[in-house]
């Protein structure tokens, strides 16, 4: 069974506490109210789980000095 990850509305996105886990079935309606308190929620979209760890999202790439075309540079 999948984990979904619930925000509760009008909770800043910087408050850990605004978010919880719930294990359900794919089959199951997302929830509109948490279990516990009755506040409204929503769903939160989130990298899948892969080989049990959540995928990270990438690192910015380092910053490269501008492109300059010149001889064999190859990007017609």
């Amino acid at each position: 069974m999948p984990t979904y990850v619930y925000k509760i509305v009008g909770k800043p996105d910087t408050d850990p506490a605004a978010f919880f886990e719930v294990r359900q079935a794919m089959t199951e309606s997302a929830l509109t109210a948490h279990p516990e308190t009755g506040e409204a929620v929503e769903r939160v979209i989130c990298a899948p789980m892969i080989g049990g760890h959540a995928a990270a999202p990438a690192a910015p790439a380092a910053a490269k000095p501008a492109h300059r075309h010149g001889p064999g540079c190859g990007c017609h």
